[in-house]
């Protein structure tokens, strides 16, 4: 099982340095190697809305960064209290690789005890159920790096985990050309 860790801000250290201990958390725990990735990094280029995927020729950027999505079996998404411009490009212009695949998402930058009713979770739900991901329903605050949140943390990935091995066998059965891709 493969899983990616997205951070989806580049202007801001705090959520690379909380994605690097989940990566790490996860090859602690699961034995799983987790690929760091950074969309801040990736300079996608903003998508272009009311086009229907494939209407225009992706962009170099956008194929660099396609197998490593369709690579993963699960996501966990790190954000501050805002969307990301570069995660609302990779998800439009990825939508085929994220689908039929678990987001768990971690905040940072939040007030302690708001995770799950910050307005950004309704708003990342969104973005995601557009493309036909499931969302998992925890949501993790990481007031800085060295919050480790261990249990919170632990039961995050325990259901991206499972949620990601149930979802790959349905992909790998299911006559949708768009479930089975082959990565």
């Amino acid at each position: 099982m493969q899983l990616s860790i997205i951070v989806g801000d580049d202007r801001d250290r705090a959520g690379r340095a909380v994605a690097a201990w989940l990566a790490d958390r996860v090859c602690a725990r699961y034995g799983l190697e987790a690929d760091l990735l950074d969309l801040g990094a990736a300079c996608l280029p903003d998508a272009v809305s009311g086009l229907t995927p494939g209407a225009l020729p992706r962009p170099p950027a956008v194929l660099d960064l396609a197998p490593w999505l369709a690579a993963a079996d699960g996501f966990v998404v790190v954000v501050p209290v805002r969307v990301p411009r570069s995660l609302r490009s990779a998800v439009a212009w990825h939508a085929a690789e994220w689908r039929a695949k678990p987001v768990a998402f971690t905040l940072y930058g939040a007030p302690p005890g708001t995770s799950g009713q910050h307005p950004v979770v309704p708003e990342l739900r969104s973005i995601f159920a557009a493309v036909h991901a499931v969302t998992v329903g925890q949501v993790v605050h990481h007031e800085d790096a060295d919050d480790s949140r261990y249990d919170d943390t632990d039961r995050l990935l325990d259901r991206l985990t499972s949620r990601a091995g149930a979802l790959r066998a349905v992909r790998s059965m299911s006559p949708d050309p768009l479930l089975n891709r082959k990565n």
